[in-house]
C-alpha cells in the first residue's frame, strides 16, 4: 500500500517561500560581487526590502543586515581606497582580506537563512534599522 510522503516541517517554524527571499538578500549581492558588479550588491536587499508585499519580519531582518553589510563593505573599500592612493598603491593590499572576509560572511549568511536562523553579520555599521 502506497502512502504519501509526510511534509516536513518548516525549520524553525519558517516557511520556505520566506526561507528562499532571505536567502535571496545575502544571495544577490554575493553573485553581484563574483561578476565585477560588486558595488551594486546593496540594490537586491534594498528591493527586497522595499518590496511592498513584504511582511516577514524573518526576512526583513536578512534584508536589513544584509543591506547594511554592503553599505559598511562600500564604506570600507571607499577607506581603503583613499590609503591606497595615500600610499602610492600599498594600501590597495588591504582590500584582499576585505574581499575574502566580505566573501566568507556571504556565505554563511546565506546558509543561515536557507536553515530558517538569523544571522548578523560582523564588523558591520548597522545604518538601516
Amino acid at each position: 500500500m502506497n502512502q504519501l510522503p509526510v511534509p516536513q516541517p518548516a525549520p524553525n517554524g519558517v516557511p520556505k517561500n520566506e526561507r528562499d527571499l532571505a536567502m535571496w538578500c545575502h544571495l544577490i549581492p554575493l553573485i553581484s560581487g563574483l561578476v565585477g558588479f560588486g558595488i551594486f550588491g546593496f540594490i537586491g536587499p534594498l528591493v527586497i526590502m522595499n518590496s511592498g508585499n513584504q511582511t516577514s519580519t524573518f526576512v526583513n531582518h536578512h534584508a536589513t543586515d544584509s543591506l547594511n553589510f554592503q553599505l559598511s563593505m562600500l564604506i570600507y573599500s571607499a577607506v581603503i581606497l583613499i590609503l591606497g592612493l595615500i600610499t602610492c598603491g600599498l594600501g590597495i593590499l588591504l582590500y584582499i582580506p576585505l574581499l575574502i572576509v566580505g566573501l566568507v560572511f556571504e556565505i554563511i549568511a546565506t546558509i543561515a537563512a536557507t536553515k530558517g536562523e538569523t544571522y548578523l553579520y560582523p564588523i558591520t555599521i548597522r545604518f538601516v534599522k
